[in-house]
């Protein structure tokens, strides 16, 4: 939703903003997603143990060998997940897969065939790739990308908070395609774990990678929220510092205002607006970092950010319908500062 119109009426961008605040103490879905291509943490062995979303959230992975053993429905327990770069026209050294280049999806999940982790090579003979999503209580599973599944019987099992599950057929793609796997037409909630099984099992057969998981997860309300004038007066030269300046940083510029985050705050508006939601943008910040707020609120903080990011205090001076912008922005933030939405004041 934008609210910044070059020449749009006021009383539009009013009624937006207006429809802003009449829903901002609702708590709503955050969507996110597993590409890959963030940071990736590994064990002592160089293989994949979590991966970081496109959102910062962390995810547990494990990646599995089907076992050897007759009646091959057994898996290791040595972790194998690896990424595997499907972009250009290359295969990684060492690797005899032609297939699944061909997917041009940059970073993949799979379950490596060798156990040298700068060997990428997709296991052949039947795996499992497990995804952890317990850190965020639980998710609302919507998609995933289905790359080089050549074998029927291959499924995806996802592990609900109740303690039950269920089970997705996987499409084939054939080799070296990509499909998407949907886990309903509105997605699957309170999914805490996703496991993918490359094969049917009872077999030693099975291989591809996933990519591109789509879930989205609830925000929880925790913490409280302080005032701008509580901000102004713990700032560093203050024998009551509060430690959460250290995240934003007082000295931090404050967009095209000439001010930091901490001077600005001693501004008198003086009828100027861009320095009224300048100090309710400041407070909201700092309370951001440690608590909780609702999707309004964080909407309203969003239309803010671009706001400064556009314009200058001597612009919004001369305009009645940035004045009333920035006026409607700072009331919504205000409250939240105040504690009358959100997760409440600070005693």
């Amino acid at each position: 939703m934008s609210i910044l119109y070059a020449c749009a009426p006021d009383e539009q961008v009013t009624a937006e903003l207006d429809a802003i605040a009449q829903s901002e103490n609702t708590y709503g879905m955050v969507c996110d997603e597993i590409t890959f291509e963030n940071n990736v943490n590994r064990d002592a062995n160089g293989f994949v143990s979590s991966v970081q979303s496109t959102g910062g959230k962390t995810i547990g992975v494990m990646g599995v060998r089907r076992s050897y053993s007759y009646p091959f429905k057994a898996y290791e327990t040595t972790n194998m997940a690896n990424l595997f770069n499907t972009t250009g026209t290359t295969k990684p050294a060492h690797s005899d897969d032609d297939d699944l280049i061909q997917a041009e999806t940059g970073n993949v999940l799979i379950v490596n065939q060798t156990s040298t982790a700068a060997y990428t090579d997709d296991y052949a003979n039947g795996a499992k790739m497990t995804l952890d999503f317990s850190s965020l209580g639980s998710v609302t599973l919507n998609s995933l990308t289905v790359l080089d599944n050549e074998e029927e019987g291959s499924k995806a099992v996802v592990y609900l908070q109740d303690g039950t599950t269920q089970t997705f057929a996987y499409p084939m793609t054939g080799d070296g395609g990509v499909g998407t796997l949907m886990f309903g037409t509105n997605g699957t909630s309170n999914v805490v774990k996703l496991e993918v099984i490359l094969g049917p099992e009872g077999t030693r057969v099975g291989s591809g990678a996933i990519d591109n998981i789509k879930f989205c997860y609830g925000t929880s309300v925790y913490g409280c929220t302080r005032t701008q004038g509580y901000w102004k007066n713990h700032a560093s030269d203050s024998k009551h510092y509060d430690a959460t300046w250290a995240k934003v940083g007082e000295s931090t510029l404050f967009f095209k205002s000439g001010e930091t985050y901490y001077s600005i705050l001693g501004v008198q508006p003086r009828g100027n607006a861009y320095f009224t939601l300048a100090h309710q943008y400041v407070a909201a910040t700092l309370n951001m970092k440690v608590a909780s707020a609702p999707t309004a609120v964080v909407t309203a903080y969003t239309q803010a950010t671009t706001f400064f990011n556009t314009y200058t205090p001597a612009q919004v001076a001369g305009d009645k319908n940035l004045h009333n912008q920035a006026t409607k922005l700072a009331g919504i933030l205000d409250d939240y500062n105040n504690g009358k939405t959100g997760p409440g004041h600070c005693d």
